[in-house]
């Protein structure tokens, strides 16, 4: 795990590596960082970013191995590969805690109400982090098969898996309760949610199956019965973010794409840009953290349909 500091966007500088097997995600709240270790959550104290030291940790509470798409990396397409953290953040994007970091739509953790959440093969795990330096496990429920990505809004949380999009509500944080599924062909499925849609990306030509390459774009005004309302056509897409409709999608060979979505008669492109292959994509205010197979590139989109390069982390 490598630590940047990005205080300034044009200009961040390598602070630290953590060194840890067999990690696939992490969570960041205030000063305390959750990551996987194959079958256990590590708890480090980040508050010193150049030294961060383990205070805790909790075995044998994760699957043994991933299954799935090697998709970039050499790892399962739920890994974003990129989290940003500040002392107290606001997601444009997301209702989280004050003090959560900012994930990526291909994350396994998510921070809501003061309770980690974990997926990995077909199980969601619950951590409560009243005590942040030594959460309590809660509890291990199964939702579906190849589950691959967890994303935290409002009461609810968003799964994406390899069959379709499941919606638990949060509302008694420690037993998340389904409240309904949006189906599709098997496929890859990130997703993403902003007021009363869902964006999910479908992907074909991986171990998630045969599919469609696509953007969807579902009501979700009634929580207990989502509903397509438009599906965009894509190149290769894997990650996205979303703020005020307008959509970033991660196209793999497309390069990344900007969208207005705010009329659905007419989805307008707004601007492609280049880049070796996206991977994944997180917003935080104006600024967008792309990371792609050469490294993480940093843009300044306040004007989505003219961004603005700022740098590259490698």
């Amino acid at each position: 795990i490598k630590i940047f500091n990005i205080t300034n966007p044009a200009a961040p500088f390598f602070v630290s590596t953590i060194s840890l097997i067999g990690n696939q995600d992490i969570a960041v709240k205030n000063s305390y960082m959750y990551a996987d270790s194959y079958t256990d959550l590590i708890i480090y104290n980040i508050a010193n970013p150049a030294s961060a030291v383990i205070v805790d940790s909790i075995k044998n509470v994760f699957q043994k191995m991933y299954y799935g798409d090697p998709g970039f990396y050499g790892n399962f397409g739920g890994s974003s590969g990129c989290g940003c953290s500040t002392d107290e953040v606001t997601p444009v994007y997301a209702t989280n805690n004050g003090g959560s970091g900012v994930g990526g739509s291909l994350a396994r953790f998510a921070i809501a109400k003061n309770y980690l959440y974990c997926i990995d093969g077909n199980s969601l795990t619950i951590f409560n982090l009243a005590i942040p330096a030594h959460p309590a496990y809660i509890s291990k429920i199964n939702v579906g098969w190849d589950i691959e990505t967890i994303y935290s809004y409002n009461n609810n949380l968003f799964i994406g898996g390899t069959n379709g999009m499941y919606i638990y509500s949060i509302t008694d944080p420690q037993n998340p309760v389904q409240i309904s599924t949006f189906t599709h062909a098997r496929a890859c499925d990130p997703v993403v949610v902003e007021n009363n849609r869902a964006y999910v990306t479908l992907r074909s030509g991986t171990t998630c199956g045969p599919s469609e390459n696509a953007l969807h774009i579902i009501d979700i005004t009634n929580i207990s019965n989502p509903s397509l309302l438009k599906t965009v056509l894509m190149d290769e897409p894997y990650g996205l973010s979303v703020n005020n409709n307008i959509v970033y999608v991660c196209d793999g060979v497309g390069g990344i794409k900007i969208l207005n979505a705010a009329n659905l008669t007419q989805v307008e492109f707004l601007k492609v840009l280049g880049s070796t292959m996206p991977h994944d994509c997180i917003l935080s205010s104006d600024i967008l953290y792309v990371t792609a197979q050469d490294g993480i590139i940093v843009y300044n989109v306040a004007n989505p349909a003219s961004p603005v390069r700022l740098s590259m982390i490698r």
